[in-house]
């Protein structure tokens, strides 16, 4: 049996040369963490409006989406006023979801064992809306839907329902995109290095 004794560096003790190696590896190596919660978003819009991705990508500096209308022609035609009738008519649910609000009620009779007369409660308005994440509660929800929500508070009267669903689309895969790239950058990987507090060989080879 052998010792070998080296030294262990943080991310900052490195040299430049061992910190971009440290930073390749960590591109070449580390999966991107958030890709299963993006697609959660995608299948739940593609389960509510009429489209069908047939394949997309993004990051590495390139990004694309690929989908069909699924639709009959009059609904894809759908325009203006028509259009945002349409919408509120058969996508609100899943548009908007009605806020939760607390609050407390107050017992008539207070008995010993129970000295707190107050009962504490939650509750869903029915009459105040929220359009906060409502596919999946993750954040890109709001990406892929902000043209519906832009186009119901201004319906042009140029965008047809077609036009919509691939806005939508491409908003989510832009965001996807930008997700990943931020991800993959210095800055990042400094922030992640320190916060988990991964450690490096001198050559800048991650310490397990």
């Amino acid at each position: 049996m052998r010792i070998i004794e080296m030294p262990i560096y943080t991310i900052q003790e490195l040299s430049e040369k061992a910190k971009e190696k440290a930073f390749n590896d960590f591109c070449n190596t580390d999966l991107f963490p958030f890709g299963s919660d993006n697609e959660k978003t995608l299948t739940e819009f593609v389960k509510i409006f009429p489209v069908k991705v047939n394949k997309f990508s993004y990051g590495n500096g390139n990004y694309f989406i690929d989908f069909e209308f699924t639709g009959d022609l009059k609904i894809e035609n759908l325009k203006g006023i028509r259009l945002l009738a349409y919408l509120q008519n058969n996508y609100f649910s899943s548009l908007f979801t009605g806020k939760w609000y607390y609050g407390e009620k107050y017992w008539a009779n207070v008995t010993p064992k129970n000295k707190d007369s107050r009962l504490k409660y939650k509750r869903q308005s029915k009459v105040l809306f929220s359009d906060c994440c409502t596919l999946t509660g993750y954040y890109i929800d709001q990406d892929i839907l902000s043209p519906v929500y832009d186009f119901i508070k201004n319906p042009l009267e140029k965008t047809t329902f077609y036009d919509l669903m691939r806005r939508c689309l491409k908003k989510w895969i832009t965001a996807c995109n930008t997700s990943y790239e931020d991800y993959f950058v210095m800055d990042n990987f400094l922030d992640m290095s320190e916060s988990n507090d991964w450690e490096y060989t001198e050559e800048g080879d991650l310490y397990a």
